[in-house]
């Protein structure tokens, strides 16, 4: 006969042992996190990005500070699917700030270490059951606000600008009905997360809607480029919108129409940096004409 009470109670032991475990290696992994703080405009920074790995030196009072945890590591005590290099970092986060007196800097944390496989499944989960809990409660909400926003959503349709440009759109202006709004939001969410780059750089879009997307993981955009995602965006928010190349052939711009008014918007500024010196209606050498060229470069 069994004893059923110790055998579980066993059992709970074990699993509270592992899971006591599994913290000592996170909180391990976290001692091994550093942040470096970058001048912005470097262009070897330009491909830097979330999820990659990158080889740098750090001074060996490192190496001593933290051996004991390495140790650990390295004899199998971490349950991290990549191993221990020295001189490798693994990129959790890269933070761009702007500071008031112009004072630009990109911040890197850095981790010894890859994020886990068991926490990429739980952060899968965690979002997997937010985005089904957000579609029942959508379903069920018949609030004035829900049914607004349902009736917005309903007016921003797909186009020649293709289901990327849709989404972004719809996340961006919310509940926002107002066209002219709608276009000052995409523009200024745009003029955020770009950086300049000059116009002979390779193009990012080619005139090709499909890779809006990742011309704009890739944040840095000649004027043709700018132009080509400005003029899709502002087309979705329900405005008129062509490109135009300056008469010099210098530039290109984007002009958007609402209520048979004319504002134009580009994407210029200093190599390698954010486009803080244009905001809406304002353009580099007050290029506001040219050649029409329709929806692509």
């Amino acid at each position: 006969m069994t004893d059923d009470y110790a055998t579980s109670k066993t059992n709970y032991d074990l699993l509270k042992k592992s899971e006591a475990l599994k913290k000592i290696t996170e909180h391990n992994r976290d001692y091994l996190s550093v942040t470096l703080t970058l001048p912005l405009g470097n262009p070897i920074l330009k491909q830097v990005h979330t999820n990659q790995w990158l080889f740098t030196d750090l001074p060996k009072e490192f190496d001593l500070a933290n051996w004991t945890v390495l140790a650990e590591v390295l004899n199998n005590k971490s349950n991290r699917y990549e191993g221990y290099v020295k001189n490798r970092w693994y990129i959790e986060a890269v933070d761009i700030s702007v500071e008031a007196g112009g004072k630009r800097e990109m911040k890197l944390t850095l981790n010894a270490f890859a994020s886990s496989l068991s926490n990429y499944s739980q952060i899968d989960k965690d979002i997997t059951k937010a985005y089904t809990d957000a579609l029942n409660n959508a379903s069920k909400n018949t609030d004035n606000n829900n049914t607004n926003a349902v009736a917005v959503n309903s007016n921003i349709k797909n186009g020649w600008w293709g289901n990327w440009v849709t989404n972004f759109v719809k996340n961006a202006v919310g509940n926002e009905t107002d066209v002219l709004k709608r276009c000052k939001i995409c523009y200024n969410k745009f003029r955020d997360h770009m950086y300049y780059a000059h116009y002979y750089d390779m193009e990012k879009t080619g005139g090709d809607v499909n890779k809006l997307e990742s011309a704009w993981n890739n944040a840095h955009l000649n004027c043709g480029d700018g132009a080509n995602m400005l003029s899709a965006f502002y087309s979705c928010c329900g405005a008129e919108s062509g490109i135009y190349l300056s008469n010099d052939r210098a530039h290109y711009t984007v002009k958007c129409t609402v209520g048979g008014k004319d504002y134009w918007t580009d994407q210029s500024g200093q190599e390698g940096c954010h486009n803080t010196l244009r905001g809406w209606n304002e353009t580099w050498n007050g290029y506001r004409s040219g050649s029409y060229k329709g929806k692509y470069v």
